[in-house]
């Protein structure tokens, strides 16, 4: 029988070896839990990285994109542009045909008008007045035709000289009738069809 004395003391040892035991467990425990929340940081702060950078990456992207869009615009706003201009051209291509169309066909009329109007100032006296008659028909007939097509004779005589409508084919001494830069006479008459001179009328032009 054991002594109620040492019984007491070996109790107490129990008890003292259970709480060192019980502190031990608790302090491993703690240990583990503070392990696993460093753990659990660690990883968060990596996902956190990842995805920060994938943002940063998808920006980038998206700038880009935005570059790629804006040179497209840029590009489809030439091309427009260039279309519009073709567009135009071309409908004042067509119009200019179809105003001029018919200028080959006037220029190889006119040195028919200008042998009729040589014929009719070469031919004088009362016995060639049925010709002169005939020849004088003739020649309206054709004109009136021209000027139906648009075509209008220039008149030089007594006008300023200029070069986008005459030619100088001679210089004469200025008179007080025609000054200097006069268009004094005209040697082969000059033509507009529509507006746009065709042919130069071909003068002689008062100088000094």
């Amino acid at each position: 029988m054991i002594p109620e004395e040492k019984k007491e003391t070996t109790e107490a040892s129990q008890e003292h070896e259970q709480l060192e035991v019980t502190t031990d467990e608790g302090q491993e425990v703690s240990d583990g839990a503070t392990g696993s929340s460093e753990e659990k940081a660690e990883d968060a702060s990596k996902r956190l990285a990842a995805f920060l950078e994938e943002v940063a990456e998808t920006k980038a992207k998206l700038e880009e994109a935005e570059k790629e869009l804006q040179e497209w615009e840029h590009r489809y706003n030439r091309l427009q542009a260039d279309f519009d201009n073709y567009k135009r051209r071309t409908v004042r291509e067509k119009e200019e045909l179809a105003t001029y169309a018919t200028e080959g066909l006037v220029k190889a009329l006119l040195p028919v008008l200008d042998n009729f109007q040589r014929a009719l100032q070469a031919i004088n006296g009362d016995s060639a007045s049925n010709v002169l008659s005939g020849i004088e028909m003739i020649y309206r007939q054709l004109l009136d035709q021209l000027v139906k097509e648009g075509v209008e004779p220039m008149v030089a005589i007594g006008q300023p000289f200029d070069p986008n409508y005459h030619e100088a084919a001679m210089y004469a001494p200025s008179t007080e009738e025609y000054q200097d830069g006069t268009v004094m006479d005209e040697f082969q008459k000059g033509y507009l069809l529509k507006g746009k001179v065709i042919r130069p009328a071909m003068v002689k032009v008062a100088q000094g």
